[in-house]
């Protein structure tokens, strides 16, 4: 079904009045689920499209709609980082979403931020470290105090750009052509959808010989998978050894 959901909302209403009450049900489900993605703005989304075309931002928010449309009352609810990869004006709908769905359930929110901090009944700090060293309950006002550091950057000025022309198309993105900084650190901005991703993850590749793409998406291993094997470094440091040691020489004899 490749009818946008923004589309899809008046004919599921019209099918909904002309239906039977057996299908109702089913139909009042399909019609809230796709309310809820146009008013997180998804609405140009389709449910035939496939979720690794999917980018960080619209994946989070798809997730969300389940959690908003859900008919139970008085659960508790644990929402992890719930705004990580979603841009200005959508943080503010999935935050209002939030606080409504907090009048009939308990929010447990995990959060990096202060956005959830002027709403929460309670704000509990944890830390300092990380890991052995993390885990306590620490002063929640000196620590928020301690993150509020203003840092300004201004952009290096440089004649040094690289021209990226490519013209070919995939999905529904029509070609590059952008500008970047050599040996700079470069920042790409843009709503969740519009391409970031696609960008890095098929144009860059066909334009540079050594290139390496760290998706956003959640690592998936086994018990002794390493982020070196997933990255391809140990790809990289077997290849050496493999060069600097010939043959003949039985490197790993004892």
């Amino acid at each position: 079904m490749c009818t946008p959901f923004n589309q899809l909302v008046v004919w599921l209403e019209n099918l909904l009045i002309n239906e039977s009450v057996n299908f109702s049900f089913a139909i009042s489900s399909a019609l809230n689920f796709v309310k809820k993605a146009v008013e997180l703005d998804l609405g140009y989304l389709f449910f035939n499209r496939s979720i690794p075309s999917l980018s960080g931002g619209e994946l989070q928010r798809l997730r969300l709609v389940q959690v908003f449309n859900t008919q139970l009352t008085d659960l508790l609810i644990v929402l992890d980082e719930p705004l990580a990869g979603i841009s200005g004006s959508e943080k503010i709908l999935v935050f209002n979403n939030i606080v409504e769905l907090s009048k009939k359930h308990t929010i447990l929110v995990i959060d990096h931020g202060e956005t959830f901090i002027p709403q929460a009944d309670v704000v509990i700090a944890l830390g300092i470290g990380s890991g052995k060293y993390g885990g306590t309950i620490i002063n929640t006002e000196k620590y928020i105090k301690s993150q509020k550091i203003d840092f300004k950057c201004e952009p290096i000025q440089t004649n040094d750009m690289i021209l990226i022309d490519l013209k070919n198309s995939i999905y529904l993105f029509e070609g590059v052509t952008i500008k970047i900084t050599p040996k700079n650190l470069n920042l790409i901005l843009g709503k969740s959808g519009v391409g970031k991703s696609t960008l890095l993850r098929e144009y860059l590749p066909q334009y540079f010989e050594k290139y390496t793409y760290i998706s956003q998406k959640p690592i998936v291993g086994k018990s002794n998978s390493t982020i070196a094997t997933l990255i391809e470094i140990s790809t990289l440091i077997s290849t050496f050894f493999a060069k600097h040691f010939s043959k003949e020489k039985n490197f790993f004899q004892l």
